[in-house]
């Protein structure tokens, strides 16, 4: 008997329905093809995230497919694919979309008459921690040929993570693929459509070389808010600031508990520069410390000064 799959029923079931019959719309015109493009899926994050200490912070992530034509003549990538990716280290993947990606629907994507569907896991059908992620699958046409390009990067999916920054020093996260990830339907691998055949990047049978994914892995550091050119930490930058740096440099003064403080441009060295270019722009006009000033806010550089405190701003 005859059963068709309706979209209510599952749509991940419905989605390997209709990939099935994707496969075969292409099959008689690559019959004996033994080259195959290579597909390297990536994550791709910021290496250093940085927050005030305890707190929950959020960054953003993108997974993306580069394309290498290898043998083949170019002319196409990927038709469709399917995606599952899990976080570690008290991460955990907050939001995902497809919007502004490839697989989002024209005009800002690729998609024409196809099929999407992005899910969190946590919770979906009763399932626990350990269906922790996001699965995401795309149909870029149902009834046309429609192709990423043959070579070159495509996003696929962007993301935003969270995590809780530790109470001082640094952590490691991850954010990785990982097949069998359940939504609404059946449990999710990581596979890439070309032509009629499923390919991947884990480095064995379907995939054209050995290397396998690249994943996010991110270093989050705990950091305290502070204000640039308030090296005495009392939320003020003024005359004060400069002579307390100054003798810390040239008379044995007490040391600031925030050095990103006193770096004033931000150059990730403590010298007469600093003091210099603080009294520049407090009497002669010059230009002001650089952010966070003249509110408290995080660094925007890694230079590896440390802040143990600035009781202004915490």
């Amino acid at each position: 008997m005859l059963h068709v799959t309706s979209m209510r029923e599952s749509p991940f079931r419905f989605l390997g329905v209709s990939l099935l019959g994707l496969g075969m719309l292409g099959t008689s015109a690559i019959m004996g093809q033994e080259e195959f493009p290579d597909f390297d899926l990536r994550v791709e994050c910021a290496r250093r995230v940085a927050g005030r200490a305890g707190s929950p912070i959020q960054f953003p992530g993108q997974v993306i497919l580069k394309t290498d034509p290898r043998q083949t003549d170019g002319s196409t990538g990927a038709r469709a694919w399917s995606l599952s990716l899990r976080a570690s280290g008290g991460a955990r993947i907050l939001s995902a979309t497809t919007k502004k990606t490839a697989g989002a629907e024209l005009p800002d994507g690729l998609r024409q008459d196809g099929y999407e569907l992005t899910e969190i896991t946590a919770g979906v059908n009763g399932q626990g921690e350990s269906n922790e992620g996001v699965v995401s699958a795309v149909v870029l046409s149902l009834s046309e040929d429609v192709y990423l390009p043959g070579s070159g990067d495509a996003v696929l999916l962007n993301l935003v993570m969270e995590a809780t920054a530790p109470g001082s020093g640094c952590k490691s996260v991850e954010v990785f693929f990982s097949d069998g990830l359940i939504g609404s339907g059946q449990p999710v691998r990581n596979v890439i459509t070309w032509q009629a055949f499923s390919r991947r990047d884990d480095g064995g049978a379907d995939d054209a070389d050995t290397d396998g994914y690249e994943n996010c892995i991110a270093s989050l550091c705990a950091e305290n808010r502070f204000m640039r050119g308030d090296t005495s930490g009392d939320k003020i930058v003024n005359i004060s600031d400069a002579v307390f740096f100054l003798d810390h440099l040239f008379r044995g003064g007490p040391t600031p508990r925030c050095l990103e403080a006193s770096d004033i441009n931000d150059d990730g060295l403590l010298n007469v520069s600093d003091g210099v270019y603080l009294l520049s722009f407090l009497f002669r006009g010059g230009s002001p410390p650089v952010t966070p000033y003249p509110d408290c806010g995080l660094a925007r550089t890694d230079n590896k000064l440390s802040c143990e405190d600035a009781p202004g701003c915490n």
